[in-house]
């Protein structure tokens, strides 16, 4: 009975504001074309936010909040951004609810593993905004945000969001940041994952979700805190490193540790492998992180941050070597580290040469790492099987080829 009267009275409220909406309002009424946005700057606009909320918790759970948002309604700069909150007794609210943040193509299987995961609803993707590239500077999306389109179907558009400040006080983009944060305040997430996104945030944001703001590390911390930890762990020759699930704080990755997967590395693992084993085990190894850590199963653990190191932006001057009196562990280190992007080079007789690929026996490699990597006569290093090099401008040649053509 109660149901049915709070149904009644919902529709002959949701009609009122329908006749009012298309007659007198600001937003869509007669006076719109002068008014939109001078009168109510909140989106979506007070007559429509009651719509929408008595459409989503009936009317007597809705008579309060309305009257509220238009108390507080007031004229002014700038659009404030106020949608109406879920409904938590419905169904998808057993879902743990995740806004994602990334901009790099190694967020992508984690994406994908947390949307195809029954028990996880990504109500947002965060990620950097659009770019122009090319000749002609057109605007391209990234591929966080390509794939989130792929991803979310018809509901995507809203879904994505491409904020170019989450700062609360930006001189360049004054709204935006209070904006955001007025917003992801509303929709009550659970979890925020954020993988390689390129953005600090702030304090005030990473308090919002219900359980824990998560950021994905790829170093066992507090081990190579900081923005290159898989270059640092190669160019160190670590025989392991691997994935921190961590609960996010105002220090830079100096959150406390909730579950961490080891990956052991030998000299043949570059940049790429590695990058790639992550992909293959940190997605699932994350999922599996935040249920069993929302149920209970998992505590967090402070790092000691006597132990902690750094790593560090990577400089052009790091990626030149000298094959001829570096050691072929030292080569091998940087080959690794840099493999993606720069590749390491070399210089001889004033041209400058690229070292794609190093191919290594393994057998020999302990104890020959500390040789040279190409001796006086220009012979590689016995357990360097081959070298692919490349001139400026030119292909890639074995290392035979090379001799021949550029040895005088």
């Amino acid at each position: 009975m109660l149901k049915k009267l709070d149904s009644f009275f919902k529709n002959i409220a949701l009609w009122v504001i329908k006749i009012y909406q298309y007659t007198l309002s600001p937003d869509k009424g007669l006076p719109s074309f002068w008014l939109k946005w001078k009168v109510c700057r909140h989106e979506p606009h007070c007559s429509q936010y009651a719509v929408e909320h008595l459409q989503e918790h009936g009317f007597v759970k809705s008579i309060i909040p309305i009257m509220d948002r238009v108390s507080n309604c007031t004229a002014g700069h700038g659009i404030i951004i106020d949608p109406v909150p879920k409904n938590t007794t419905s169904p998808s609210h057993n879902k743990l609810k995740v806004v994602f943040f990334s901009s790099a193509p190694i967020g992508i299987s984690f994406l994908e593993e947390l949307h195809n995961d029954k028990d996880f609803e990504i109500i947002w993707v965060v990620t950097q905004p659009d770019q122009s590239s090319g000749r002609g500077m057109k605007m391209k999306a990234n591929i966080i945000k390509t794939k989130a389109l792929e991803l979310l179907g018809a509901k995507a558009t809203s879904l994505i969001q491409t904020p170019h400040t989450l700062k609360l006080r930006s001189k360049q983009y004054p709204w935006e940041g209070q904006e955001f944060y007025n917003w992801i305040k509303d929709i009550h997430p659970d979890y925020l994952v954020v993988i390689a996104y390129w953005k600090i945030i702030p304090q005030t944001i990473l308090g919002i979700p219900t359980i824990a703001p998560i950021n994905i590390h790829g170093s066992l911390l507090p081990h190579y805190r900081g923005a290159s930890p898989i270059q640092t762990a190669l160019l160190n020759g670590d025989k392991e490193t691997g994935i921190t699930i961590m609960k996010m704080s105002a220090g830079l990755d100096e959150g406390d540790s909730i579950a961490q997967l080891p990956i052991t590395l030998d000299p043949t693992v570059t940049t790429l492998k590695l990058i790639d084993l992550f992909i293959e085990k940190g997605p699932q190894f994350t999922v599996d992180t935040l249920k069993k850590y929302h149920q209970g199963g998992l505590k967090t653990s402070p790092q000691d941050n006597s132990k902690a190191t750094f790593t560090y932006k990577i400089t052009k001057e790091q990626w030149e070597i000298n094959p001829f009196t570096e050691s072929l562990d030292e080569v091998v280190r940087k080959y690794n580290a840099y493999y993606l992007r720069p590749k390491i080079y070399f210089y001889h007789n004033n041209k400058r040469f690229i070292i794609e690929e190093i191919t290594l026996d393994l057998k020999k490699y302990k104890d020959h790492k500390d040789e040279v990597s190409v001796d006086k006569k220009y012979n590689l290093n016995p357990a360097a099987q081959d070298m692919m090099i490349k001139a400026e401008w030119k292909k890639s040649i074995h290392r035979e080829e090379w001799k021949k053509g550029y040895v005088k």
